[in-house]
């Protein structure tokens, strides 16, 4: 399982995501934590936070570390460096931090 898919887990299980559908691209119908109405969404692909739908009464946007908590621990446990991918848990750890589009080409090593 990515770490992608752990907050995707993590967000689905929470009590903000109770009449929540997940689309392609989106995951529409979660309750925002700010106003409570049930317009926010969180991308699919990877999700970092809550965003409210309600630009003009709300649009608080609220990381999901601050959500589930729980999905975000554990890397070197939870992410164990392997053969094929021996950076596993730097590469996770990276990505957690929404840094996805800069790792390609970029040189790092887990120690």
């Amino acid at each position: 399982m990515t770490f992608s898919e752990r907050k995707r887990e993590a967000l689905l299980k929470s009590p903000f995501a109770h009449r929540a559908k997940c689309g392609v691209r989106h995951i529409t119908g979660l309750n925002c934590p700010a106003c409570g109405c049930a317009e926010a969404y969180a991308y699919f692909a990877d999700p970092n936070a809550i965003i409210c739908n309600r630009r003009n009464k709300c649009g608080a946007i609220t990381p999901l570390r601050n959500v589930c908590p729980e999905a975000f621990q554990d890397f070197e446990r939870e992410f164990r460096p392997t053969k094929e991918d021996p950076e596993r848990p730097a590469t996770e750890y990276l990505r957690s931090r929404g840094l996805s589009a800069a790792l390609k080409g970029l040189r790092y090593r887990y120690f």
